[in-house]
């Protein structure tokens, strides 16, 4: 789903597997290519997560040294509550 102006600006749409999507937007000086990925839970075999990362390696070494790149989305990850991460993940609600 994109707004018209977005949808202008797309250059290319490679859905890699079902865990990583690449799309690559033309910007006004270099071009930006976004990667959503959604990494294997904890409970997931070791090969399957090592495949994973593995995969998004190979993708993000694809891709031309001069775009912008944003990978985003689900790494699984835990945040405590330490001081030191606040100014990067804000507070933590830890129950």
């Amino acid at each position: 789903m994109m707004n018209k102006t977005t949808k202008g600006s797309l250059l290319d749409f490679e859905p890699q597997s079902n865990r990583i999507c690449k799309i690559k937007l033309k910007g006004r000086f270099r071009n930006i290519t976004v990667i959503s990925a959604h990494a294997p839970t904890n409970d997931k075999h070791d090969q399957e997560k090592e495949r994973f990362y593995e995969n998004l390696e190979e993708i993000c070494n694809r891709i031309p040294r001069h775009d912008m790149v944003i990978i985003m989305g689900d790494f699984n990850t835990k945040l405590g509550n330490k001081e030191y991460l606040q100014p990067v993940a804000g507070p933590c609600a830890c129950f």
